[in-house]
């Protein structure tokens, strides 16, 4: 009987995936940052499954692990580490934001927060961002996108995204994301505060239940958004949401 099927399911139930020592994986922690630190995690759990059994597809794990490798063969750990790697990056979200916030986004929004928080430390590696974009199953990474060259990729600002990047026919668009984007927009353009806010609200259906969210989302674009003028936006515009939950 072939175990391979088995041992795939096994990796992707073996604890998530062993990062390095000293780093946690909380689905809130920012543990794996690059395509190698995701790579080593996968190894990990892949020889974590695989020391498990004594024979593979009906061959000794040993002479299984000892046979060369022939070029362009893909085995079985490949496709464990590659299934990990994926599974690690699934874990990663911003610093900063808090659990339930991490719960309950998803796709494009995750994959720009995350994105931008790795953008403050520099990194600016196209695979990086493709590697995030498939493990948060973003289906147009590319409208996000300011640059995609090889080794300076970067994220649009808030101010580089046009009216059409923003409707509902668009991924990012139907997002308290891009609500969120629209207003900081309309701060920047001087437009009256308080119409600015009323339009947010008015943007985000069950605005009350999804106030705690967007203000944690307000308040990491205060710290970590490119530009000092979309971080103080970001902040003013925080700061009556965080009021109107105290009242």
């Amino acid at each position: 009987m072939d175990q391979r099927p088995r041992v795939a399911r096994r990796a992707s139930q073996t604890a998530t995936v062993r990062a390095p020592p000293d780093r946690s994986l909380s689905p809130c922690a920012p543990t794996l940052n690059d395509e190698p630190d995701l790579q080593m995690a996968g190894y990990a759990a892949a020889l974590k499954v695989l020391t498990g059994y004594t024979s593979l597809g009906g061959e000794d794990v040993t002479a299984f692990a000892l046979r060369p490798r022939r070029k362009g063969e893909t085995t079985v750990v490949d496709e464990i580490v590659e299934q990990e790697a994926e599974t690690a990056n699934g874990l990663l979200v911003p610093e900063g934001l808090e659990r339930e916030t991490c719960q309950a986004i998803g796709g494009i929004q995750r994959f720009y927060l995350r994105m931008l928080d790795m953008e403050t430390t520099g990194a600016s590696k196209l695979d990086n961002y493709q590697n995030f974009a498939k493990a948060f199953r973003v289906d147009d990474d590319a409208a996000v996108m300011a640059s995609t060259k090889p080794n300076a990729a970067r994220l649009k600002a808030v101010t580089e995204f046009k009216p059409r990047d923003l409707t509902d026919r668009t991924e990012l668009g139907a997002t308290p994301l891009a609500a969120l984007f629209i207003a900081i927009q309309e701060f920047l353009a001087d437009k009256d505060p308080e119409i600015v806010m009323a339009n947010l609200r008015d943007a985000i259906p069950d605005d009350l239940h999804r106030r705690p969210l967007l203000i944690d989302m307000t308040a990491f674009m205060a710290a970590k958004a490119r530009g000092l003028g979309i971080r103080r936006a970001a902040e003013a515009i925080a700061k009556p949401m965080r009021n109107q939950r105290l009242q």
